[in-house]
């Protein structure tokens, strides 16, 4: 009888001592569980970064295209380029002004004093510093264009050379693919060229004075998400 009394006692004990180690362990476990849900990510404002640079004159262009080195372009400004270069001064064009803060292109403008086989062209580099792809999340109806022309200029013969003027934008791949604006990703530590020509071509209307013809600040939205 004794005997049977102390086996249940040890019985009794062991049992306690089992549900107490399984709270233990589940306490633990839970604790785990908590520390593991509480977990997050703070993304870092500094790892999405892009830059938009510019050339000084087309001689750092071609520079740049044969050796890659970025310090050869600017991140303030883009001076323009005619092609075929004339010494003639029908086409005119200002100096893009750069702003990296607002990912913005300005000051893009082209005169025109007649008709010609000429383009004027503003090229940009999109590099991407980050560690994230950046998408375009351009809104077209966004971009602005105004084309203006002197005080004197028959205004019919001014409104028809508007008309008759067309601008467009390129993007051009590291391999020199033409893709279709704001539709390829750069991916972290690529870049892609940016093509703006103007051009007024032969044939077109000849207005009697000059046509000023201007696109509006120029914002390029990239973002981490695709459109």
């Amino acid at each position: 009888m004794e005997k049977s009394r102390k086996t249940k006692v040890l019985l009794i004990i062991a049992l306690v001592l089992a549900i107490t180690g399984m709270s233990l362990g589940f306490a633990a476990f839970s604790s785990t569980l908590t520390i593991s849900s509480s977990a997050t990510v703070t993304p870092n404002s500094d790892d999405f970064n892009l830059t938009i640079y510019g050339i000084s004159d087309y001689v750092a262009w071609g520079d740049f295209l044969n050796s890659l080195d970025f310090s050869l372009l600017s991140t303030t400004i883009s001076s323009p380029t005619l092609n075929p270069t004339s010494s003639s001064a029908e086409t005119t064009a200002t100096t893009a002004i750069i702003n990296n803060d607002t990912m913005t292109l300005s000051n893009i403008s082209v005169t025109f004093s007649k008709p010609s086989i000429e383009t004027a062209n503003y090229y940009f580099v999109l590099k991407n510093t980050g560690k994230y792809t950046a998408y375009m999340n351009l809104n077209e109806s966004e971009i602005g264009e105004l084309c203006t022309w002197e005080e004197n200029t028959t205004e019919s013969l001014a409104e028809q050379a508007c008309n008759s003027i067309y601008w467009n934008i390129y993007t051009i791949d590291n391999q020199g693919n033409q893709i279709e604006f704001g539709t390829s990703p750069i991916l972290p530590n690529d870049w892609q060229m940016l093509l703006i020509e103007f051009k007024y071509p032969e044939g077109s209307v000849l207005p009697d004075g000059n046509i000023k013809y201007e696109v509006r600040e120029l914002k390029l939205p990239y973002t981490t998400t695709p459109q």
